[in-house]
């Protein structure tokens, strides 16, 4: 299904169809998706903040 979907979205650059055009319309909709600028870019981390564990348990305790 992934892939099915992956190519529908990759022919929708190509074929312009309305058909499909207005289901992803609909989902951006009903989601509230945007497109993501390069500073909100740059914040991300697929893996996650490596130093968040560290800062939350140098607050709890600043010894450690």
């Amino acid at each position: 299904m992934d892939q099915l979907l992956t190519e529908l979205f990759a022919l929708q650059g190509f074929a312009r169809d309305s058909a499909l055009q207005a289901l992803i319309d609909e989902v951006e909709e009903r989601y509230g998706t945007q497109a993501l600028d390069d500073d909100a870019l740059a914040d991300l981390s697929a893996a996650g903040d490596p130093y968040a564990e560290a800062c939350a348990r140098r607050e709890r305790d600043p010894l450690s």
